[in-house]
């Protein structure tokens, strides 16, 4: 409602009056009904065109206002089913924190409510459990076995603190990984350390025998001349292993 104008919704206008001093309220009475035709006319621009026509003999703001309230004041079926519906659609992930789904449902639940269908507690229990994913198919089993807990708020809180151990033991799993440098892991230069004061032990190989040994020149034995023209075949030195 525009500034100024509103208290034409709770007030009448002043009737006329005539004070001890022979004043009049006259310009109480004419600002009342400004306000009050400015207000009718903020109203009318704001709706369709069939509802002035239905409302067409009401003249002031204050009457129009009431009508307005009494036809459309109160939501329609089809609102209140569409909640209905869209709360039975919402789903609780199974990856994603379970909070924001939960505060969307108990929204349909409060506007509900306030439509006059309100829904049991038990049976808003009985709703939430039915959206629970197959990862917190322990907690309706729980649940099942106590009727204490039995209502939205324990549910709630028991997916919600189901869903923080899970991603407490997802980030643990994803640590623990093999290829990830851990520090209970003994450190790299220290594994290479002590395996190279392992391995670095004095090499034993076999020795190598060198033998000089004549050769005894056979008359029937053609020997070949040597390439380099050695004075001496018979120094040349064969080596053996």
């Amino acid at each position: 409602m525009a500034q100024g104008v509103s208290h034409v919704l709770d007030e009448m206008c002043p009737s006329s009056h005539t004070y001890d001093d022979n004043s009049t309220n006259a310009n109480d009475i004419y600002s009342w009904k400004q306000d009050d035709t400015k207000a009718l006319g903020y109203l009318i621009l704001r709706v369709q065109e069939s509802i002035c026509v239905k409302h067409d003999a009401l003249i002031s703001a204050k009457a129009f206002w009431n009508a307005l309230s009494t036809e459309y004041g109160t939501q329609g079926i089809s609102a209140t089913y569409g909640k209905f519906k869209v709360m039975l659609d919402t789903p609780i992930p199974s990856k994603q924190h379970p909070t924001s789904a939960f505060n969307k449902i108990n929204a349909h639940f409060t506007c509900l409510k306030k439509a006059d269908f309100e829904i049991p507690i038990k049976v808003q229990a009985m709703i939430l459990l039915s959206k629970l994913p197959s990862s917190m198919n322990s907690i309706a089993q729980i649940v099942a076995m106590d009727k204490e807990l039995m209502t939205p708020t324990r549910i709630e809180k028991a997916a919600v603190g189901n869903q923080s151990s899970l991603c407490v033991q997802h980030r643990a799993v994803g640590n623990s990984h093999p290829l990830r440098p851990q520090a209970s892991f003994t450190r790299r230069s220290d594994v290479l350390t002590t395996t190279l004061k392992a391995t670095t032990s004095p090499l034993s190989f076999p020795a190598a025998t060198l033998t000089v040994q004549p050769i005894q020149r056979n008359p029937s034995v053609h020997t070949p001349p040597l390439p380099y023209d050695h004075p001496d075949p018979s120094l040349s030195i064969p080596i053996r292993w």
